[in-house]
């Protein structure tokens, strides 16, 4: 008989918390947030990782720029505009880089912009992200482009505005924000990285913005 009892307690027991879980699980269930997939990252070697020529170095060279790197130790996909100022530019190779072993260092006295590769889309909206630090001072621009009236294909140049000012410091932080292009006749932009003083800068990264969604599942 006792055992008898025990057994119908533990029955009990078992009732019970099977309908406290269908209690629990009655209630209202929240949709879930969910980010949609990461698009596809625009910038080639962002860390200035992967080497090549720099096609215009020799010309940079006689433009009196500093630059202590061989034709075939460049970060390939970056450029730097010989008219824009003339200063040091290096490379620099070491365990302190934010992303890798590379980063880039910029030193002078007037702006020198070094650019990525072109993009094709100015309507779009993206997100940017680098680190930076130094003393020196740092604007992200852009060159605009469009196309000349009955030349297809033929594209002018629309200027060079400025996206977002970033305040440096002598440690490395991270910086981000969206860059969106006001003007609705460019077509193509540039992305630039003006640099006036001693500016360093690694893991440049730029994205077509994503949307967060919400849904039940």
């Amino acid at each position: 008989m006792r055992k008898m009892n025990q057994l119908k307690r533990v029955v009990w027991a078992l009732m019970l918390l099977f309908m406290l879980s269908l209690v629990v699980l009655s209630g209202d269930v929240k949709p879930v947030a969910k980010v949609t997939p990461g698009s596809k990252e625009l910038i080639d070697n962002g860390s200035f990782e992967e080497t090549g020529e720099h096609q215009n170095v020799r010309d940079l060279l006689r433009k009196k720029f500093d630059i202590e790197t061989t034709e075939d130790d460049w970060a390939v996909e970056w450029r730097v505009n010989q008219n824009m100022g003339t200063g040091k530019v290096r490379i620099i190779t070491g365990e302190n880089a934010p992303d890798g072993k590379r980063y880039l260092q910029i030193n002078s006295k007037h702006d020198i912009y070094t650019a990525s590769r072109d993009f094709n889309d100015a309507s779009k909206t993206y997100t940017y992200n680098l680190k930076a630090k130094g003393p020196g001072r740092m604007r992200l621009c852009v060159y605009l482009y469009g196309i000349k009236a009955g030349k297809k294909g033929d594209r002018h140049y629309m200027g060079y505005p400025t996206i977002s000012g970033i305040s440096l410091t002598n440690q490395w932080k991270s910086f981000s924000g969206t860059l969106k292009i006001k003007n609705p006749n460019a077509r193509y932009f540039v992305l630039l990285l003006a640099c006036k003083g001693d500016v360093s800068v690694d893991q440049v990264s730029l994205k077509v913005t994503s949307k967060t969604k919400q849904t039940d599942k």
